[in-house]
């Protein structure tokens, strides 16, 4: 699935067990907002950010390109437990939230954190969070 090149807003389960396997960002996507549970029973997402001029991916999660906001973690068996970088300031409604493979979520040592978004960690049976 290609997001349009412009604003987008992703509503609550947008992909809900829709079969997405892919999510490619245009060079001029603006995520405006993200929901609950956006990639709800997904079993697995490869996310393309390579033509973005305002994203980047790196440890399986979406941030802006500075590093300053975490978007959403990538949904992935493989990825069980997540360590926010230090750079992250903010962390964006429902970044977390529906994914049910993460079990722990930590902060990195320095970390410049100063808020975390609505349902950031909605609907997640297994986390905890340290």
């Amino acid at each position: 699935f290609t997001l349009p090149d412009s604003d987008v807003r992703l509503g609550n389960s947008v992909f809900y067990s829709s079969g997405i396997s892919t999510l490619t960002f245009g060079k001029n996507t603006v995520i405006k907002a993200t929901g609950i549970g956006v990639f709800e029973k997904v079993a697995s997402l490869t996310v393309d950010v390579s033509l973005s001029n305002y994203y980047k991916a790196d440890q399986n999660a979406v941030y802006t390109k500075d590093g300053a906001s975490l978007i959403f973690l990538v949904p992935k068996s493989s990825v069980v437990t997540f360590t926010v970088p230090a750079s992250v300031r903010h962390i964006e409604d429902g970044a977390f939230s529906a994914n049910p493979y993460i079990i722990s979520v930590d902060f990195a040592t320095g970390s410049a954190l100063e808020s975390i978004g609505y349902a950031s960690f909605a609907c997640n049976r297994k986390h905890r969070r340290t």
